[in-house]
C-alpha cells in the first residue's frame, strides 16, 4: 500500500489529518458533515502526539549527555 512508504514524519499535520479522514470515511462511511467535525478533533490529537514525541526525543538527548559526563 502506498500510505505505508510514506514515513509519517515527512508529512505535515493537516496531510496526516487529511489522510486519516479518508481513511476513517472509507472504513466507517462517514458523512461529510461528520468527516467536518473529525478533523479539528484529529488535528489536536495529532499535534499533541508531536509535541509528546518531540519531548521525548529531547529527554533522550539529555540522558546520552549525563551519561556521557
Amino acid at each position: 500500500m502506498y500510505l505505508k512508504k510514506i514515513k509519517k514524519g515527512n508529512l505535515t499535520i493537516e496531510q496526516q489529518v487529511t489522510i486519516k479522514v479518508k481513511k476513517m470515511t472509507l472504513e466507517l462511511e462517514l458523512t461529510e458533515a461528520q468527516q467536518n467535525k473529525l478533523t479539528p478533533v484529529l488535528t489536536k490529537h495529532i499535534t499533541e502526539r508531536k509535541a509528546q514525541l518531540g519531548k521525548r526525543k529531547k529527554g533522550k538527548g539529555e540522558e546520552k549527555k549525563i551519561c556521557l559526563l
